[in-house]
């Protein structure tokens, strides 16, 4: 999911992606720092182990309406 998110990332560099996460849509790393802070959502850390070494990954999401 994380190599996903990355490639889409990698290709869009300029955007926010909302990356969707069952009934939320979430998002990643420096990501989640902007939207936190522009949109006044929940900025969380979810460790995560990964052959990658993607630990502590930051997130923010909100629930689907």
């Amino acid at each position: 999911m994380i190599a996903q998110y990355i490639e889409i990332k990698a290709a869009n560099p300029d955007c926010l992606l909302f990356y969707r996460m069952g009934d939320f849509y979430e998002l990643f790393f420096e990501d989640s720092v902007v939207a936190s802070r522009a949109l006044g959502i929940m900025l969380t850390k979810r460790r995560q182990a990964s052959r990658r070494g993607h630990s502590n990954v930051r997130r923010a999401g909100r629930a689907r309406q």
